[in-house]
């Protein structure tokens, strides 16, 4: 057995994915949104943070602290309708509608995005397949994230699928297949802006006629349990290439063949003073992204590495709640390594049932594998808030914020720290010779 075989069954044996409670699929209507408004310390709107080249590039960073830093309008929209039951295997379709704006003013078109459609069949059978469940269509599959960064950090569903989830193995987890084909798209190429999609399109068009996409297998042994408060999920994403052999760009030019990759994600989890402490580690190669999605018509070289400690606590008998995350990562792109290094927390003080206020301070830094300066950025946010309740999860939060901004020479000469919109895509001028910034505003977020 050569070395790299060793390395990968070393880490198959000791990934983990996050403890996912099983339910049958939500019936009725859901949501979540998010909307404000707020001025940037040199006037205009409000203005948002980034480390150009650390955020949710190709879905393989670890996004930003968003509280006070969310420029943009975000809502989706849910619906769960039972179809009917027979035998005792229950039919319930599922729909999710998303949009988002740029907050600006009370009309804002725009194009929603399809997110969610898929029926669900749950108790598909006796023993191990009581509580599993059969499903098809699009649909967001799992999608852990770390709350305070935005951020989905096991993402594999980025197009339709169908999959057996949760299986009872007993003692050695429930195990869950998915197969997920997604296609190669072009965001910028169907914006009706001159200015090359700036403001965000969600009309992603489809690159050479869909000729390249990727299978991408998910593969998990979940709930695996180790003691009191601890549980444990083995997974890994598979990503074959399943491109045109003959296809040609609009040159005329055969496109590449592309290749396929992997994924590995490790996940562990434990409870602690009413919340969770949640220690992840993911692995990716060539086609494979760090959150689990595959790249259409990869012909490059990818290796990049991991490991996120997420916490969340509300002590018992005590006004405070707080969130926080430490992370590093590693992301080698052609010979290019790029790090990325990420900590900060939101600590939380409930007044009472309604009253709080939260505090977030972050730093993150990027070093671009092209030999030039890291870049740095801290961003503080104080909140006055109103919620029903004092956990760090109540819903709606009604604020009124302050952040402040700094960064250094490195991340200023590389352009777009503030920015502004859906997505943050558009840059803001004025800040171009400071290494500073500050926003004030309000905002609403909620989920029912």
């Amino acid at each position: 057995m050569n070395t790299k075989s060793r390395i990968f069954l070393a880490v198959m044996a000791t990934i983990a994915a996050v403890p996912v409670c099983h339910a049958d699929a939500d019936e009725g209507f859901h949501g979540y949104f998010r909307t404000g408004g707020g001025s940037a310390t040199k006037g205009g709107k409000e203005v948002c943070y980034r480390v150009k080249g650390a955020n949710n590039d190709n879905q393989q960073t670890m996004g930003f602290f968003r509280l006070g830093n969310e420029c943009d309008t975000y809502a989706t929209l849910s619906y769960g309708a039972k179809l009917g039951e027979v035998h005792g295997v229950k039919f319930t379709a599922i729909t999710n509608v998303a949009y988002g704006t740029q907050q600006l003013t009370n009309w804002e078109q725009s194009t929603p995005a399809w997110r969610q459609l898929f029926v669900q069949a749950d108790h598909v059978g006796d023993g191990a397949f009581k509580d599993a469940n059969v499903w098809l269509g699009k649909r967001f599959y799992k999608n852990p994230d770390i709350h305070i960064l935005d951020y989905t950090w096991w993402e594999p569903a980025l197009g339709p699928g169908v999959g057996l989830d949760m299986v009872d193995l007993g003692r050695a987890g429930k195990l869950s297949y998915a197969i997920f084909r997604t296609g190669a798209q072009d965001w910028d190429g169907q914006s009706s802006t001159s200015s090359g999609g700036a403001l965000g399109s969600f009309r992603p068009g489809i690159v050479n006629g869909g000729v390249m996409q990727v299978q991408n297998h998910d593969i998990r042994l979940q709930q695996i349990p180790l003691w009191q408060g601890g549980q444990l999920e083995v997974g890994a994403n598979l990503i074959f290439k399943d491109n045109n052999n003959d296809a040609k760009d609009a040159s005329g030019n055969t496109l590449a063949k592309g290749k396929g990759g992997y994924t590995l994600t490790a996940h562990y989890t434990q409870d602690v003073l009413g919340g969770a402490n949640n220690v992840i580690t993911q692995f990716a190669k060539d086609a494979g992204n760090l959150n689990g999605s595959g790249t259409p018509g990869f012909t490059g070289t990818h290796r990049g590495w991991r490991v996120i400690d997420s916490i969340v606590i509300e002590p018992q008998g005590t006004p405070i709640t707080a969130g926080f995350v430490v992370g590093y990562q590693n992301n080698r792109n052609n010979g290019v390594t790029d790090k990325t290094f990420i900590i900060g927390g939101r600590p939380q003080y409930h007044f009472n049932d309604i009253y709080s206020v939260a505090f977030e301070g972050g730093y993150q830094s990027l070093k671009p594998g092209d030999g030039s300066a890291t870049r740095k950025l801290v961003k503080a946010t104080l909140a006055g808030q109103m919620s029903m309740g004092r956990s760090f999860w109540s819903r709606p939060a009604l604020r009124a914020y302050y952040t402040y901004a700094h960064w250094n020479n490195a991340a200023k000469d590389a352009g777009g720290v503030t920015c502004t919109g859906r997505d943050c895509t558009t840059a803001v001028g004025g800040f171009e010779s400071t290494n500073h910034g500050g926003t004030y505003g309000f905002q609403v977020e909620a989920w029912f």
